[in-house]
């Protein structure tokens, strides 16, 4: 079987444009025989909580076919909020020849997901509780116009 070897000469995660969704682009370069690979693959993509070893972090996600052209390629990835708690996260990617039955080659060393997936932190923020001091809002931050009509009232001023 073939070696493949992941370059990092290009790999950038970045996040979806909706802030609602969970959804991330990986993007990397594949290496095939010693040269930048063009073909259609098959991809796993394993979420790992450590750079070696460690535990996965929900499930699997294959992707096929993937078009890497001079080894460039392109995905879009989604484990969902709750595998991101604001533990460290390392993606570890396996190829093979598409529509193959081979087991994945697995490339390494992982991929480290850093601050863009974890903004969908953000999507948690639901259930804030408690009083924010008036230090802590800017001035000018929070307008009338901003506050709906009888939202506020005298048992929530101090």
């Amino acid at each position: 079987m073939k070696q493949y070897l992941l370059c990092l000469l290009l790999l950038a995660l970045t996040g979806v444009a909706s802030a609602q969704s969970t959804a991330f682009t990986y993007q990397g370069h594949l290496m095939d025989a010693g040269a930048s690979a063009n073909g259609n693959y098959d991809l796993q993509f394993t979420l790992k909580n450590a750079l070696t070893a460690g535990a996965t972090v929900d499930t699997p996600q294959a992707v096929s076919p993937v078009t890497a052209v001079n080894g460039i390629f392109s995905v879009t990835l989604d484990f969902g909020s709750a595998s991101f708690d604001g533990s460290d996260r390392w993606v570890e990617l396996g190829v093979r020849p598409a529509g193959s039955v081979v087991a994945y080659t697995v490339l390494a060393p992982r991929q480290r997901i850093t601050a863009t997936p974890y903004a969908l932190r953000a999507l948690n923020a639901t259930n804030l509780t408690g009083t924010v001091a008036a230090g802590n809002i800017a001035s000018g931050t929070i307008s009338g116009t901003m506050i709906a009509n009888g939202a506020v009232g005298s048992t929530q001023l101090s």
